[in-house]
């Protein structure tokens, strides 16, 4: 498993940072791609708790690393040793401290002032104890002029401003169901994350879901990774599977461990992948815009790969499938004969429609096309609409016109 990080080089030029679950660090040049891997041998973590913060101090720009066994700092110069860890996961920096949790002491961390590896209190830092259920404490997040606290079940704002003395702590929200620790992510003004199956949005003055019709794809967010990018809210997890299709990797037995999904959450718009296992994300520099790099599960475990539009998976063709669910038009218990399908596609495709008592299909070669299958169903009988392609998918106006006999008639 490969967990990556972008950072950032305004003199030097941008890194990739890649951490494997085997405790192995490494980095190469985004502007210069032909520059091979540098290994490090300083990490030798293979935690997953790793905290990568970007970090700007006198004239350079660093990388900070929080683990649960080491802090280290990352630089064009390569890879230091900042000494021993006292435990901090979950960290983020807040009014130039850092903010950790301590999930076994039941605690925040906070660190001194304009320096972000002394937690030392008789040197300006500090811990805070929380008391009460709520879970394992699982990772700080900075929010305006607030700390939020993220619990299994509970979520804690923590006001933290220039004096500790100050600093006062509430709990906000209380779940039902187990808070995802690597769904967190905030774009400046709101945080995202999943709790069980469900994304909710949190912030200063109001918590909601704002994707609830998207819920019921969710099979399983239990690994799910979730990062805020390009305006968007990316969320690789397990999608439902409705019908016996497979599409991508997932019909090879091995190439897909838990996610199988990648949901885009744009303000307007929603893009879904399925068919790829992704255990993490980070953006790329590109030749006309940012890019999304994807760190892929499963057997391609060890390949990393940028998100496209063509269709292809590293270079192969990519079958796509979609499937309404099973309706029942018009009465109930008709019985019902599919007239005609009308659709309209940007590139070649194949439309399909299916009932109890068998499907039929007809090849769409771009523009508007009307289509006949013409199926029968039983009384009470359902339909199904679906479509595939290797090509791109991009497809509207789908409209499937069918004939109502009476329900006695055979």
């Amino acid at each position: 498993i490969l967990r990556v990080h972008r950072h950032f080089d305004k003199t030097d030029g941008d890194k990739l940072l890649v951490h494997s679950d085997v405790g192995r660090f490494y980095s190469c040049s985004l502007s210069e791609p032909e520059e091979s891997f540098t290994y490090y041998s300083a990490i030798e973590d293979a935690s997953e708790d790793l905290s990568f913060i970007n970090y700007y101090s006198d004239g350079t720009d660093y990388t900070l690393i929080f683990s649960p066994i080491g802090f280290y700092r990352f630089s064009s110069a390569g890879l230091e040793d900042m000494g021993e860890s006292i435990g901090v996961i979950g960290a983020c920096m807040h009014f130039d401290r850092i903010f950790g949790v301590l999930p076994d002491e039941n605690a925040v961390a906070f660190s001194k002032l304009l320096d972000p590896f002394t937690f030392d209190p008789a040197s300006g830092g500090g811990k805070i104890y929380l008391m009460g259920g709520g879970g394992r404490l699982l990772k700080a997040v900075s929010l305006g002029s607030a700390v939020y606290i993220f619990r299994e079940y509970s979520i804690y704002k923590l006001s933290a401003l220039a004096d500790p003395q100050d600093f006062s702590l509430k709990e906000v929200l209380t779940l039902s169901y187990p808070v995802r620790p690597r769904t967190i992510a905030s774009d400046g003004a709101d945080i995202y994350f999943v709790a069980g199956e469900e994304i909710y949005r949190l912030n200063a003055s109001s918590v909601d879901k704002p994707f609830e019709n998207v819920t019921p794809l969710i099979e399983s967010a239990e690994k799910a990774v979730g990062r805020y990018m390009m305006d968007k809210y990316f969320l690789s997890c397990k999608m439902r599977k409705f019908g016996k299709e497979t599409v991508g990797l997932e019909g090879t037995a091995g190439l897909i461990t838990h996610n199988n999904a990648l949901f885009a959450f744009g303000k307007d718009e929603l893009d879904i992948v399925r068919g790829i296992g992704i255990d993490d994300f980070s953006t790329i520099p590109g030749a006309d815009s940012e890019g999304v790099l994807l760190a892929l599960s499963g057997n391609y475990g060890i390949f990393a790969g940028s998100l496209t539009d063509d269709g292809k998976f590293y270079g192969v063709p990519s079958e796509k499938f979609w499937s309404s669910h099973s309706l029942k038009p018009g009465d109930a218990e008709a019985v019902k004969k599919i007239r005609s399908v009308h659709i309209a596609s940007t590139y070649p495709l194949t439309v399909g429609a299916e009932s109890e008592t068998g499907k039929d299909e007809f090849n769409v070669y771009g523009g508007y096309a009307v289509g006949y299958a013409p199926l029968k169903t039983p009384p009470g009988g359902e339909i199904r609409l679906y479509l595939k392609t290797s090509d791109k998918l991009c497809v509207s106006e789908a409209v499937v016109v069918f004939d109502e006999f009476n329900k006695y008639v055979p």
